[in-house]
């Protein structure tokens, strides 16, 4: 089985087409062939221990390459320095193991009622993270305050547009039926 493996990694080359124009052909140094079955379950074994070594009270969620971690505490500055270790422990990993985490795409949010809390300085390989005041994950959005405004709005606008496309779809004479418009809402809305 490692034999095959090896084999499926080995010698991988690649060309980028766009616009009629075909880029010179280049090995594929790292990472899996995107569009293969076996790619995800490769992926997955790959970065299955990159919350090894981070300790509680930092908590981690990992779905495919979306990685979370939290906590959750009184003290801003006391959270803001286990965060750091783990932030750091994940630095150490992607140096052994060839992945890299990307500073632009790391967000950081402050879950609170208070009013207005000061946002500690973070790092990922030297540069400081940003901090907002939401963030989508998994396609929920969470804002600071916990209240859920934004995800409805957002659910709800979506639903709205979707819905649009199913009134096209209603005609008298040329229409789709009950049987493919039932479908098709359970598809696009009530899957919301």
């Amino acid at each position: 089985m490692l034999a095959f493996i090896k084999n499926f990694l080995s010698n991988r080359c690649f060309q980028v087409s766009a616009n009629g124009c075909t880029s010179t052909v280049k090995s594929l140094e790292n990472g899996t062939p995107q569009g293969s079955v076996l790619s995800t379950t490769l992926f997955n074994i790959a970065i299955n221990d990159v919350t090894r070594d981070i300790r509680a009270p930092i908590k981690t969620t990992l779905y495919a390459d979306d990685l979370t971690l939290f906590i959750k505490g009184n003290d801003i500055i006391s959270s803001k320095n286990l965060m750091q270790r783990a932030i750091d422990s994940l630095e150490l990993w992607s140096r052994t193991t060839g992945f890299c985490f990307s500073p632009e795409k790391t967000k950081c949010v402050i879950f609170s009622k208070r009013k207005k809390i000061q946002p500690p300085e973070i790092t990922l390989y030297h540069k400081i993270l940003s901090f907002c005041d939401e963030i989508k994950y998994l396609g929920i959005i969470f804002d600071s305050k916990l209240n859920w405004q934004n995800h409805i709005t957002y659910l709800r606008k979506e639903c709205c547009n979707r819905i649009r496309l199913l009134k096209m779809l209603v005609h008298q004479h040329w229409g789709a039926d009950t049987t493919i418009l039932l479908r098709l809402y359970k598809i696009l809305i009530r899957s919301n």
